[in-house]
């Protein structure tokens, strides 16, 4: 078990080592293709450990060790990719920010949000051995459903960073961030595509890698409870852009992770895609007309449904119709209600507005309803 730190932390220099070239433009996908199936059965409950089928930590035949689950119980956790090049992990190109990440999911997702996490390398004191440590939580955004079998888009506006390691400042480490997925609850599955075995200790060429911290690391915290194996996708990327901007500075530092480091910078929140701007419906000819905003603020429309329902303990689902705005435009979607849905409705003073986007838990609003 003491080999998988180490493992972890030679991997993370290696994917470090992105050339400025790389960093000159902005980059769209960094991390999985997102083509892989979303077939990973379990949640958080399972780590994967050196060994053999029927015996984790064993040897099979010929000195064959492989990785196989091992139950853990109920937990959070958080999950990235290593990558075989920069390109396949989710390790930021350079300092500049992170505007959208896109999970796949299977068909019954847990609730997940996009995190970013802190590398830092330099020399141990002990040995002046150049090593790397993983992770220091820095910004989340909230928790968000994720679409069943499908990609959800999600915004989320980090400033990212990254600074090499000055051997001529031996005292004070550098430092990478990653994006990387933090996944809530105790139901559900993880967004990973799972190629199944072999599922070698030393990762086959081309190898994404997975990557696993129990619980999850949530910003301001650190969690060495790491756990990898070979031939798992995480199946999230994300574009990133660069900026002259930098994360705000800080003089508050501690000892930690047996290098010199510095306390993050507070999460960023996200803000909705889309805003109902109506504030009173009217049925007319059989229609109720919802004027809706999409918020955006990466240039990406707003796609999903609006939907009409009952107010009421269980809401009864009336009608929908198919939402397409432009980033920050406005329009009114005409919702067209059947007889049935009008009988409903008769006598009825209340009607709910449900917004559903991809990337966004679905909003609602109940709203007065005029004839």
């Amino acid at each position: 078990m003491s080999r998988r730190p180490a493992l972890f932390a030679f991997v993370a220099l290696v994917v470090a080592a992105v050339s400025p070239a790389i960093a000159s433009a902005q980059i769209s996908g960094q991390g999985s293709p997102l083509t892989a199936p979303a077939n990973y059965p379990y949640h958080c409950e399972t780590r994967w450990m050196p060994g053999v089928p029927g015996n984790p930590g064993g040897f099979g035949p010929g000195g064959y060790q492989d990785y196989v689950e091992q139950p853990i119980g109920p937990s959070t956790c958080t999950v990235f990719q290593t990558g075989a090049t920069p390109g396949t992990s989710h390790i930021v190109p350079n300092s500049g920010k992170v505007t959208v990440a896109r999970v796949k999911s299977g068909p019954n997702p847990a609730p997940v949000s996009i995190a970013t996490v802190r590398q830092f390398t330099g020399k141990r004191p002990s040995d002046g051995q150049l090593v790397t440590t993983c992770c220091q939580g820095v910004s989340e955004t909230e928790t968000v459903n994720l679409t069943p079998n499908g990609i959800t888009e999600i915004p989320v506006n980090f400033l990212v960073e990254s600074k090499p390691y000055d051997p001529n400042n031996p005292g004070v480490a550098g430092y990478r961030d990653w994006v990387v997925v933090n996944v809530h609850g105790t139901t559900g599955t993880l967004p990973i595509s799972d190629a199944g075995l072999p599922r070698p200790i030393i990762a086959p060429a081309g190898d994404p890698g997975a990557a696993w911290y129990f619980p999850q690391i949530d910003p301001s915290q650190t969690n060495q409870n790491a756990w990898f194996a070979s031939r798992f996708e995480v199946l999230m990327n994300y574009d990133w852009v660069p900026t002259s901007a930098t994360t705000p500075a800080t003089e508050t530092c501690t000892r930690g992770l047996a290098l010199r480091t510095c306390a993050p910078q507070p999460p960023t929140a996200v803000a909705g895609l889309a805003e109902v701007r109506s504030t009173t419906l009217r049925l007319r000819r059989g229609k109720i007309g919802v004027a809706v905003k999409c918020a955006r603020t990466d240039n990406q429309a707003c796609k999903g449904k609006v939907r009409l329902r009952t107010v009421a303990k269980k809401p009864v689902l009336l009608a929908s119709k198919t939402l397409n705005i432009k980033a920050g435009k406005s329009k009114t979607v005409s919702v067209s209600l059947t007889s049935k849905a009008r009988k409903r409705l008769k006598g009825k003073k209340k009607i709910r507005v449900e917004i559903a986007l991809s990337g966004q838990a679905a909003i609602t609003k109940d709203m007065t309803l005029r004839r």
